[in-house]
């Protein structure tokens, strides 16, 4: 037996981001607006807030996109796109 989730794109407001070396988690706002660094806007962290070491190149790059697309898409396309998923409660993360 699974359950199974059913989520509009609207209703996705955070997203987190692990840090493959030291496991700390970054959870971000996808409703707050990116800030400029050097000219370029940016959302998503570059590097670690716990350990400090850098994440691979593509993580940043595509938070920042995905950020841009949560921000540009019209309220009523992210009410009809919706996610769904599926947890078997004998595989559940710790």
């Amino acid at each position: 037996m699974h359950t199974e989730f059913i989520i509009s794109l609207n209703d996705l407001r955070f997203v987190s981001i692990e840090c493959p070396h030291c496991g700390t988690r970054v959870t971000l706002d996808m409703s707050r607006e990116d800030f400029s660094v050097g000219g370029r806007n940016v959302f998503g962290p570059e590097a670690c807030a716990g350990c400090r070491k850098a994440f691979d190149s593509t993580v940043a790059r595509s938070v920042d996109a995905l950020h841009r697309v949560y921000k540009d898409l019209p309220e009523a396309v992210g009410k009809c796109i919706t996610f769904s998923g599926r947890r078997d409660p004998d595989s559940a993360r710790s």
